[in-house]
Parts: structure tokens; C-alpha cells; sequence
């Protein structure tokens, strides 16, 4: 269903400046999802959604339930079996057994309306565009986008007809298939799902590619090391020099002077932004640190929350906003900024950027815009 009337709706909550929330301030609340331990993963009979679903069977601590949405009945019995696998070669106890239910049996149940957290992972990739157009880098870069928005004239129908079982639910919504930011632009504006309990990791991908090459050549563990990345997750990725640290010491003071440092991080973001084959190579043995590990540890923080701690997610953000203004933002966008991330929502916070920071920021947000749009318009053709 289009929403026209989402920037009244939601333009007084989104124009207020970054205050700690109360459970009373209405509107702006979640429900509380400590008090609903639930999760649902759409698609998980694909690669990602299923090995999300199980790295989340095996909170049983924290999560009372977890639901996995297939297409087809036949999917159940072969996700049983792969559970089962993986569970006996990492040798898991005590893990939860997912409520395995069709799209049709979930859209029957309401159940998608009454889970804390829903988690869409339900897509088609860039073989799928390349089948329907073999030079679709050629197109994409003839209307100014890059190959991964093109999965958007697809995903965002699939994540709107997702986002209307999950109707009026007051838990949160993670999107998860591409392009995510962009999407997340459409979700509120067209499905209008609130804009504090809608998200993805977005460049929080971007952020653990970046710890693991400099890890692995700095020959130190991830956990010494911290980063940030904003914008978009994709080409759009902005990295924030300042959030560059090792051992909480700025980058720079680690390895010598200016030149040397930006020439040091120059070659590591090109390195982070190519396809990047070894971190899928790596995923697949080990699913908890690629976008399956990653997707678990947000769901987490919603359930055991961390006062003051601050990770990346998309966040939608009105141009005239607080945040808006902050980061330059020049139209109404979605875009991954940092965000406080706990049992009332997601909220955006302010960081302090060089001016060319927030130029690139700007435009990752104006790309994020034009790629909805551009998406929309295409929709409306074809109908």
C-alpha cells in the first residue's frame, strides 16, 4: 500500500534532536522486545537466511522462538536435515528447533505481525539480473548506478509484499537483501513502516571487511582494531579516518606520517571495496563472521543491549532534521549513519566528519534517493 502522507506522518519524530527515551513517549517506542524473544527469517531456505536461522537456534538463552519462512513445503525437511548436520560438526546442545512455515501458512498465521524482530532476507542476487540482462554492468553504469541497484525493481516489491504481513507490528523490521539502504527509503516511504524500527547492518559488512584485511596484514585479532564506515553499503561506503583505531590509538600514530597513512588506507579501501571472493570462501566454512554472524550480532543487541554502544545500520533521516543537517544531508534519504541500537529502536547519533566526509556522506545519500526513485519508476512502468 502507498503511503503518501509519510513525512507528516513521522516528520516530528525524525526532526526531534537525539534524547534518551522513555517507554511513555508513545510513537517512538517499540514494543519491548525483551518481553517478545521472537524472530522470524524470511527466505530460510537461501544461503544467508538459512545459516541465520541457525546461528539463531542457538540463542536459546536469549530467544524463545524462532520461525523460518520458506517458499515451498519440500524446503522443510532439507533445512532439518542441514541443521542437524551442522549442528553435529560444531557439536551444539541445547539448541532451539526453528517453527518451519511456507509464505502462504505465515501469511495465514499473522504470525509475521507478532514476532520482536523480522529478518528479510528474501531476494534475487546479480546472477539473477545478469540472466535477464547479460550486460547489465554496461546498463547500470549508462544510468549512472551500480550493478547491485539493479536487484532493487525485483527486491523492492518482495520487501513491500514482506512488509504488509508484517503490517502493524511495533517490533523491528531488518532488511537484509540488497540494496538495502535504498530500500529502506522505499519501506517507509511507500510501505510506511516506521522509520525506528526499520534498519539493516548496511555497511556494517564493510566495517568487518575492513578489521579482517587489517588484521590479517597487521598480524593482529579483529578485536584490537575499530572502524567506521558510513553512507552506503556497497560502492557508496564512506570510511570516517577518525573512527580508524588500533588499540583505541588513532591509525595515524601507528603507522608514520600523513602520506604513508593515507596511502596505507587508500590500497585497504580498494581492497574492501573489490568482490572480495575470499570473505564469501570464508563464510561459507564459517558462517558466524559473514553476513549471517553479522545479522545475529544486531538482532542481539536488541535483546541484551549494551548502554552507549554504538554500531552502523541504515537509519532514515529527513533532510531538514537534526541529523540531516549534520551530515549534510540534502533530500530525505535512508542511509547507514551510527546508530544506538536497543529494545526502543534504532537511533541515529552524530559524529564529528572532515567537510570531504561529509561531502561523500551527502552524496551516498543522494545516491540512495535517486536509486528509490529511479527503482519506483520502473515499478510504475511495468504496471
Amino acid at each position: 500500500m502507498i503511503n503518501d502522507n509519510y513525512r507528516s506522518k513521522w516528520s516530528d519524530i525524525l526532526n526531534k534532536p537525539y534524547i534518551p527515551l522513555k517507554a511513555d513517549d508513545g510513537i517512538m517506542m517499540p514494543v519491548d522486545v525483551q518481553q517478545n524473544r521472537t524472530v522470524a527469517v524470511y527466505a530460510a531456505n537461501g544461503n544467508n537466511g538459512f545459516s541465520t536461522l541457525d546461528l539463531l537456534c542457538r540463542e536459546h538463552e536469549t530467544l524463545d522462538a524462532v520461525y523460518g519462512i520458506v517458499r515451498k513445503d519440500e524446503y522443510k525437511n532439507p533445512i532439518k536435515a542441514k541443521l542437524r548436520a551442522s549442528r553435529e560438526a560444531q557439536h551444539v546442545q541445547n539448541a532451539l528447533n526453528p517453527i518451519l512455515l511456507t509464505e502462504e501458512e505465515a501469511k495465514q498465521s499473522g504470525i509475521l505481525s507478532e514476532v520482536g524482530v523480522l529478518v528479510n532476507w528474501a531476494g534475487v542476487n546479480l546472477k539473477s539480473v545478469k540472466d535477464r540482462h547479460p550486460d547489465y554492468r554496461e546498463h547500470a553504469e549508462s544510468i549512472g548506478f551500480h550493478p547491485r541497484d539493479l536487484t532493487g525493481e525485483q527486491n523492492f516489491q518482495i520487501a513491500g509484499n514482506v512488509a504488509e504481513m508484517f503490517g502493524d507490528n511495533q517490533g523491528i523490521f531488518l532488511q537484509q537483501a540488497n540494496p538495502v539502504d535504498s530500500c529502506i527509503k522505499y519501506l517507509v516511504e511507500e510501505c510506511g513502516l516506521d522509520p525506528r524500527r526499520t534498519t539493516s547492518t548496511s555497511t556494517g559488512m564493510e566495517e568487518y571487511r575492513w578489521l579482517k584485511l587489517l588484521s590479517d596484514d597487521l598480524n593482529i585479532t579483529m578485536e584490537n582494531a575499530s572502524c567506521v564506515f558510513l553512507g552506503e553499503h556497497g560502492a557508496e561506503a564512506v570510511p570516517i579516518r577518525g573512527g580508524l583505531r588500533l588499540n583505541g590509538i588513532p591509525i595515524g600514530n601507528c603507522i608514520g606520517n600523513s602520506d604513508s597513512v593515507d596511502m596505507y588506507l587508500s590500497d585497504l579501501y580498494g581492497a574492501v571495496m573489490d568482490e572480495a571472493r575470499w570473505i564469501l570462501d570464508t563464510t561459507k566454512e564459517t558462517p558466524s563472521i559473514g553476513p549471517a554472524g553479522l545479522t545475529r550480532d544486531f538482532i542481539l543487541r536488541f535483546f541484551h543491549p549494551q548502554k552507549g554502544e554504538v554500531c552502523r545500520g541504515a537509519c532514515y533521516a529527513l533532510a531538514d532534521s537534526d541529523v540531516g543537517r549534520h551530515y549534510g544531508i540534502q533530500s530525505d534519504t535512508a542511509l547507514s549513519l551510527p546508530i544506538l541500537v536497543d529494545r526502543y529502536g534504532i537511533r541515529p547519533l552524530k559524529i564529528d566528519l572532515t567537510d570531504e566526509e561529509r561531502n561523500l556522506v551527502s552524496h551516498a545519500g543522494e545516491h540512495i534517493k535517486n536509486v528509490k526513485d529511479w527503482v519506483v519508476g520502473e515499478i510504475a512502468k511495468a504496471v
